[in-house]
């Protein structure tokens, strides 16, 4: 899976001509013969592999052994994938900017090759993930983003893919996935002391997803308050969970189930060897996330939102909802309360219009009507539409306004998207205005790319799977109250 980089087929025939239509046609054949490869990681739909000479990764689509992929099943699955990257392009790219987003592109592998990829994986596949496998060959290709682009291509990153000798050349890259989880709920869904995200921790541990509360959440990240903002960091660090991991040149080197100490992953990011500074590392760590997570990307590059999206811009100033109007009507989480549990802070100021943290809560936000009002929409209309007949709505309106279902699938995708902060030390003098740099507490200097991921369309179907796991919550609160 790994090695020296073989010839054939490189990542230039694969991005040369833009982007790939969703014609059979223009779809690439792609063999992983020609590759050094490696197992990235998984989620329940999804496997990633990743390339690391061409700097790009595969992502997989994943579907149950025992299910029948009869021609029409494949057809379906299909049809799935190149609407998702259709949404990516047509959608999400004109919400969250160019800046962040450079859109997937499709490449078909063999069904043979497909079955010799997923047999080599079992062994370092999770085994509770072991119920699903690749089966299907069409994949999306897009770039890594664990990585940096090369200098070349770096304001316009379209053209990914270095030699081997341009890479060993290069200085170590470290990248920061967070996934930020819901930044905001509206009004009218602040009936708890805490938030969705600390409210599912109950769930989790009721489950044995983990066995401790994560310290972090997502209200301080996007409070606009840098103190908050910076407890949350911390709070990532010491419960990463599933919410953050740190990469080393494209390899995994902190994150939940990485037996990697701080003190050592701080002597590779910031070459330190004094153990002692964990500490005053973690405070450097954490104001460097803070300049890259809020950072104002108006060099002309970012994309102006569409006629179709053009309320995101008044969104976007939108402070209303730092209010604390909450109605505590459960009693079991006001029990908590009540037992020293800290509730969460709702307040909030305006966060640097063009950064990448306000981008995505502007598009959390597109969901303005409480989740019952928006379930019981989805009730009456879930036997006439279908779980994705929403996103092809979405590219034929010429109507300026979504309908209440339309912006909570919108704004769930913006909750389980993943940005990623790379980062690399320069010796060059970088432009001190220049989005594409940063500079940490002793002043040393970083080449910039943040990127964001996983922002595929959530089928219809969610709404009724987020009604359920919301009364699971509130019945796993009552359990944690009860004990």
């Amino acid at each position: 899976m790994d090695g020296s980089k073989p010839q054939g087929l490189t990542s230039r025939t694969l991005w040369s001509n833009g982007r790939i239509s969703e014609s059979d046609d223009d779809i690439t054949n792609l063999s992983l013969k020609d590759f050094a490869w490696r197992y990235r990681g998984e989620g329940n739909a999804n496997l990633v592999l990743s390339l690391p000479y061409e700097k790009l990764i595969l992502r997989m689509q994943k579907c149950d052994y025992g299910a029948i992929l009869d021609p029409g099943t494949v057809q379906e699955w299909e049809v799935k994938l190149k609407k998702s990257v259709a949404f990516y392009r047509k959608i999400m790219v004109p919400l969250l900017g160019t800046e962040f987003i450079l859109p997937p592109d499709l490449a078909r592998i063999s069904d043979d090759e497909i079955s010799d990829i997923d047999r080599t994986l079992v062994k370092v596949r999770p085994s509770f993930r072991l119920a699903k496998g690749l089966r299907l060959g069409l994949v999306t290709v897009q770039p890594d983003y664990t990585l940096l682009p090369p200098r070349k291509s770096y304001k316009n990153h379209r053209a990914y893919g270095a030699s081997q000798n341009e890479q060993r050349s290069e200085p170590s890259t470290f990248c920061v996935e967070i996934k930020p989880k819901q930044g905001w709920v509206p009004l009218k869904d602040r009936q708890h002391p805490k938030c969705t995200f600390c409210l599912k921790q109950y769930l989790k541990i009721l489950k044995k997803r983990t066995n401790c509360h994560s310290r972090y959440c997502p209200l301080d990240l996007f409070s606009g308050d840098r103190s908050r903002m910076h407890r949350a960091l911390e709070g990532l660090i010491e419960t990463p969970q599933n919410n953050l991991k740190i990469f080393h040149n494209g390899d995994l080197l902190f994150g939940e189930g990485v037996d990697t100490e701080l003190s050592d992953v701080f002597d590779l990011f910031f070459d330190n060897r004094d153990c002692s500074k964990v500490k005053s590392n973690i405070e450097k760590w954490c104001h460097l996330m803070l300049d890259a997570l809020t950072k104002e990307f108006n060099g002309g590059n970012v994309s102006s939102p569409s006629d179709f999206f053009e309320e995101i811009s008044d969104i976007m100033h939108d402070d209303d909802d730092g209010r604390t109007d909450s109605n505590f009507d459960a009693t079991h989480l006001q029990q908590l309360i009540e037992n020293s549990e800290k509730p969460c802070d709702w307040s909030s100021v305006p966060l640097p219009k063009t950064s990448i943290l306000q981008r995505v809560l502007a598009v959390q936000k597109l969901q303005k009507s409480d989740f019952q009002s928006v379930y019981n929409l989805y009730k009456k209309q879930s036997e006439l539409r279908e779980n994705y007949s929403y996103v092809d709505e979405l590219f034929s309106s010429n109507k300026s306004t979504l309908d209440d279902v339309q912006r909570y699938l919108l704004s769930a995708t913006a909750k389980d998207c993943s940005i990623f902060i790379a980062l690399q030390k320069t010796e060059n003098g970088a432009n001190e205005k220049s989005p594409y740099f940063l500079k940490d507490d002793d002043g040393v200097t970083y080449r910039l790319n943040i990127g964001i991921s996983d922002i595929d369309p959530k089928p219809l179907s969610c709404i009724g799977k987020h009604h359920a796991r919301d009364e699971e919550i509130l019945s796993a609160v009552a359990s944690s109250v009860s004990k």
